[in-house]
């Protein structure tokens, strides 16, 4: 008799995709599909949601189009900005 004793899945080992379009393509799909899941999580639970992603290569791309630099600040100073925003 085979008994399978390691129920579920195979850990998944994640690489850096070296490829840099596949890569782009990657990051935009899978970008897509997590703002779907919180615009779902959003519209059940009707409750205020935020998500921040950041690419490195959007920020340059963006850095250097631009000739003013987007405001960069690290998570606790952008819940203080969003609290003093519905305070006023």
């Amino acid at each position: 008799m085979n008994i399978n004793l390691h129920m579920g899945r195979e850990k998944t080992i994640y690489e850096c995709i070296q490829n840099e379009r596949k890569r782009k393509i990657s990051f935009m799909q899978r970008k897509d599909e997590i703002m779907k899941k919180i615009s779902t999580f959003l519209k059940l639970c009707k409750v205020e949601t935020y998500l921040i992603v950041q690419s490195i290569i959007e920020r340059y791309e963006t850095q250097k189009n631009n000739e003013t630099h987007p405001m960069i600040f690290d998570g606790e100073e952008f819940f203080e900005i969003k609290k003093i925003m519905n305070e006023a």
